[in-house]
């Protein structure tokens, strides 16, 4: 062994003769903390830093001659291990690093004085050592060997010098929602193709896991469906609720709560705890897949989270968590590799760079990227997102269209094969299967494509995947016979690859390449970015080469000639013995013209208002056609002409002005005609209480022209369930049990859109009477108005006036409106009460009473109570009153005891500072004075 007096005087030397370090800060940081202290040096655990190519690192680690410590970037390693004269590593020029090694890039700019929050990776089985650092740095146990604590950074330099310590970093455990408002359209991704093409699949028997806080168990698109996980949020969340309706919503509120597995089983998880869940967490609630619809704030490096994250599915590989990207698109990085990068490399959360999880980002309903969707790449250059999916108002959105999807497709492997798919198959195939638009291969901003959920599950279906395995040094190979009149073929690898260590620079472990050799023995390579720090090099198209950076190789060839194509997927610097990898494939067919939506029993506009898109795919020749409509059995109307084929859709907005019917649509290119299935054009159903009685509940809505039946529906523990049916256009339900109601037309087994899912007792429709009020009218009389929720069963109408001098019928009314008005013209001074009854053609009455209103006829002023009761308010009502008017009140030796101006014809005055006994009153209107007495009690 050296001694340590040798180790300083290689370290001396190599000093003078180091080269030059690569331009990133870490690098920077660890040049400053080179060890000077001959004391500091433990021989057995001395950090060096060492520049080497990758094949040389991974050759010492297979050989035992040192553990790479951290991955820096321009071939640069932290490594540890026994220092011998016949080391190849002590060849080679090194430097020797303190403790603060452990720190992430930030900790080195932090102020000494600065109070932080920060988190530790304690990696040790020795439970004294453990408690020993939490006693005396008063960390907090956060997930398996993650504690957080709070200090300065001279606590931190302290910390670091433990053995038991990894890393400590200072990442965001700042958690918040990444869209407040729901948006959901299954049509833009062909989830609705998806469902008509397998129409078993709805997510049964599946759970699904969402990390944020609690979902609505009882919304009525998620009720019954629930199972407890004991790590649920105490605060419930509509954000929350709208990822699980988006992921599984039954359709029970209405068609945009209808989810894209919405019979699946949903579970909840806190997102308060930034780590991983405990693997017993999926594996006992049978769930293989969890959403992550939330973001910290941009935190563009390899942190713990992503270090556990890529643990935990390396040792479960069929776990597959699905992440947002984040809503900071139009945000640039501070920090970091891509610092000062204008609008990229803006994730929001370190878990959202690990590489074997699914990010997610957002696009329009025609697959183009939006600005709030943040981009990639990650701090080493891969791509991010890895696929984007539809979203208006949120990544979040498209995270939860992508997880219902990719639930759906673990259902049919299942169900073929009795057992859960690896997650990195399921990310190849909704990658093959994606729309790869623009130009070929990824980009930053939508990833590897736009996702296309029918594509991918026909994928699956088809089997065109393979699930293997590479030992070291070997080559495997594989055959794909692409046949004539192929437009493109697509070939996707994928592998969970090992856990790099936090804060890695590089965190790639087992770098696999993929390949094809053509018929010809032309050898095809995958798509690649660059990965330089500016705006202009990263919106470069991607050009073909070797990625030595992503788990995920892309490549795909335009018109590829026929013949067997040879796969080839090799590894030759691997550091584990072995590696499982996915691949799959994809072909797209020449001289294809196919519709993606609308699919039979469509609706046009797909929720009752919005103008939706026509969508196809097409490898014709033609690159023009013409689409006309009609309703069944009528006369073609033509669209629009000369449509641009190879755009693949087409807003068709004048779908909300066109009368409720059964339609078809025709492209025609050239002589060839191409036929949609028959769709709906209708919107939505309005319903409405017309009765809210204590025994009974009428509910009406408008006619519609063709309808053979209308279905009265009513929620059940999961799903609405069918209650009544008719012809008629309401519904009378006697003593209803459940107290939300919808309506669906239905026409030759197709169904119109329903009628929203209401709560009846919301309406306010009250139980026949909505309201019986009066309107006085000067020198007239007094208005009546009674407003009916429903004429439903009603003979006549009888209006009474009632008062001291008995009950006098004003009118009966036999042809009964919703709506009837009434003048009494002949009210008596004082006050006036009227009363309604309604005569029912049963033979039962319903009686109700207007409140009561005081009316001036032969005299012009009206003062009442009087006497005045104990509040001592009086009102006072003058008939004639043009502007205002003066009040006084005088005791009964004539003093004024109050003056006040009277500014309206209806007052009302407090004589709270006069005693009981009898007073005068005097109000002069304009020289016209009127008298009269009052008594206060």
């Amino acid at each position: 062994m050296r001694t340590v007096k040798q180790i300083l005087i290689t370290l001396t030397l190599v000093t003078l003769a180091f080269p030059v370090f690569g331009q990133t800060a870490v690098l920077d940081h660890l040049k400053k903390v080179v060890s000077k202290d001959e004391n500091s040096l433990n021989i057995d655990k001395t950090a060096l830093l060492v520049q080497m190519n990758p094949t040389e690192a991974v050759q010492m680690v297979r050989h035992g001659e040192g553990e790479i410590l951290r991955r820096l970037p321009d071939n640069y390693y932290l490594v540890s291990g026994n220092i011998s004269d016949e080391s190849k590593l002590i060849r080679k020029p090194f430097f020797v690093v303190d403790s603060r090694w452990k720190w992430d890039e930030s900790i080195f700019a932090l102020n000494n004085h600065k109070k932080v929050s920060f988190y530790v990776q304690i990696i040790s089985n020795d439970n004294k050592v453990i408690g020993e650092l939490v006693e005396k740095f008063d960390l907090r146990w956060v997930n398996g060997g993650i504690y957080q604590g709070s200090g300065k950074r001279s606590d931190l330099v302290e910390l670091a010098k433990s053995p038991a310590v990894n890393y400590i970093s200072l990442e965001s455990g700042e958690v918040q929602e990444e869209s407040r408002v729901i948006d959901l359209n299954l049509n833009p991704n062909r989830v609705s193709k998806l469902h008509h093409l397998y129409p078993d699949l709805r997510g049964q028997q599946m759970t699904i896991s969402i990390k944020e806080r609690s979902y609505d168990s009882q919304d009525l698109d998620l009720r019954g469906r629930s199972l407890l996980s004991g790590l649920e949020d105490e605060q419930l969340s509509n954000h929350a609720t709208e990822m699980a309706t988006i992921i599984a919503g039954a359709g029970n509120s209405f068609v945009t709560g209808y989810g894209v597995a919405p019979e699946a089983q949903i579970t909840a998880s806190s997102f308060e705890n930034l780590f991983p869940d405990p693997i017993e967490h999926f594996s006992s609630l049978n769930s293989y897949l969890q959403n992550h619809s939330y973001g910290t704030v941009i935190e563009n490096e390899y942190g713990l989270g992503a270090q556990q994250y890529d643990q935990q599915v390396a040792s479960n590989p069929e776990v597959l968590h699905v992440f947002s990207i984040g809503n900071s698109g139009l945000e640039t990085p501070e920090s970091g590799t891509y610092q000062g990068v204008t609008n990229y490399a803006n994730i929001t959360g370190n878990f959202k760079t690990a590489k074997n999880i699914l990010t997610v980002g957002a696009t329009d309903s025609v697959g183009r990227s939006i600005n709030f969707s943040s981009r990639g790449p990650a701090f080493d250059g891969r791509v991010k997102p890895e696929i984007s999916a539809y979203s208006l108002v949120g990544s979040s959105n498209a995270a939860a269209l992508v997880s219902g999807t990719a639930t759906l497709m673990q259902q049919y492997y299942y169900e073929t094969f009795n057992a859960y798919p690896r997650s990195d198959l399921i990310k190849a195939l909704l990658i093959a299967g994606s729309d790869d638009l623009g130009h070929p291969g990824p980009d930053y901003e939508r990833g590897f494509g736009v996702m296309n959920a029918s594509r991918s599950m026909k994928l699956l279906e088809k089997s065109n995947y393979w699930v293997d395995t590479l030992t070291v040094s070997t080559v495997n190979t594989e055959v794909i016979v692409v046949p004539d009149q192929i437009e493109k073929l697509t070939v996707v690898l994928n592998w969970v690859d090992p856990a790099a260590n936090a804060g890695d620079q590089r965190v790639l472990i087992n770098d696999l390449d993929l390949m094809l050799i053509s018929p010809k023995k032309d050898t095809i390579r995958p798509w690649v970015l660059s990965t330089l720090p500016e705006v202009l090099e990263l919106q470069k198209e991607a050009t073909r080469g070797t990625d030595i950076v992503n788990t995920i190789e892309f490549l795909s060839i335009e018109f590829p000639e026929a013949g067997e194509y040879q796969v080839i997927v090799s590894g030759n610097k691997l550091l584990s013995d072995h590696q499982m990898y996915s691949l799959a494939y994809h072909m797209d067919l020449t001289d294809v013209f196919e519709w993606d939506y609308p699919v039979r029993g469509s609706n046009f506009p797909y929720n009752g208002e919005t103008g939706t898109y026509f969508r196809w795919s097409s490898s014709l020749d033609f690159t023009k056609g013409d689409l006309y409509y009609r309703y069944l059995e009528g006369d073609w109307k033509l669209i629009r002409s000369g449509i641009d084929l190879k755009r693949g859709y087409l807003r068709w907005g004048m779908a909300n002005s066109l009368e409720n019917g059964i339609v078809e649509a025709m492209m025609i290119v050239d002589q060839d005609t191409f036929k949609t299935d028959p769709f709906v054009v209708s919107q939505e159903l309005k319903a409405s209480v017309e009765i809210d009685c204590a025994d009974s509940v009428l509910i009406s809505w408008a006619l519609r022209q063709g309808i053979d039946y209308y279905e009265i529906r009513q929620p059940g523990e999961q799903k609405l369930e069918l209650v009544h049916t008719t012809t008629d256009t309401s519904f009378m339900v006697y003593s209803p049990q459940n107290t939300y109601f919808n309506i669906r037309p239905q026409i030759d087994n197709y169904q119109y859109l329903p009628s929203t899912t209401f709560n009846y007792q919301q309406q306010g429709a009250g139980c026949f009477v909505k309201s019986f009020y009066h309107e006085e009218v000067n020198d007239e009389g007094i208005l009546l108005k009674l407003e009916l929720s429903s004429v439903y069963g009603i003979d006549s109408v009888v209006i009474d006036q009632v008062n001291y001098l008995g009950r006098q019928r004003l009118v009966n009314v036999r042809n009964v409106a919703k709506e009837l008005r009434f003048l009494d013209a002949n009210p008596i001074q004082g006050l006036n009460e009227h009363e309604a009854t309604i005569y029912f053609n049963n033979g039962e009455k319903l009686m109700v009473t207007a409140t009561g209103t005081y009316y001036l006829t032969e005299k012009s002023v009206l003062v009442f109570p009087n006497p005045v009761p104990g509040d001592k308010l009086a009102s006072f009502y003058t008939k004639e009153l043009t502007s205002f008017s003066d009040l006084k009140i005088y005791d009964k030796h004539g003093g004024i005891v109050l003056s006040k101006v009277l500014y309206s014809s209806r007052e009302v005055v407090s004589l709270h500072d006069l005693r009981a006994g009898l007073y005068f009153y005097v109000i002069d209107m304009e020289g016209e004075q009127h008298r009269g007495k009052i008594i206060i009690n």
